[in-house]
């Protein structure tokens, strides 16, 4: 079993390379089919917020929220 230690640096945030950006998505299902909701921030190689924003992506599966909300990030990039 690992020390608490060791999980914390397994889901610590880890800024950018410098001279980069960073997105960080996520997003949540009410069901599955259900209602979702997903939430994404840019930040620059200091951890420094750039953008953010939510949305919501009408009723679908999870899966299908989670790939949605990749693709909007990606738009912006």
């Amino acid at each position: 079993m690992r020390n608490s230690e060791e999980l914390a640096d397994l889901v610590a945030w880890k800024a950018a390379e410098n001279g980069k950006i960073k997105l960080n998505t996520d997003g949540a299902n009410q069901g599955n089919p259900g209602i979702p909701s997903a939430g994404e921030v840019f930040r620059n190689e200091s951890g420094m917020w750039l953008l953010g924003f939510s949305a919501y992506l009408g009723t679908c599966l999870s899966l299908a929220a989670e790939l949605h909300n990749i693709r909007i990030g990606l738009s912006f990039a």
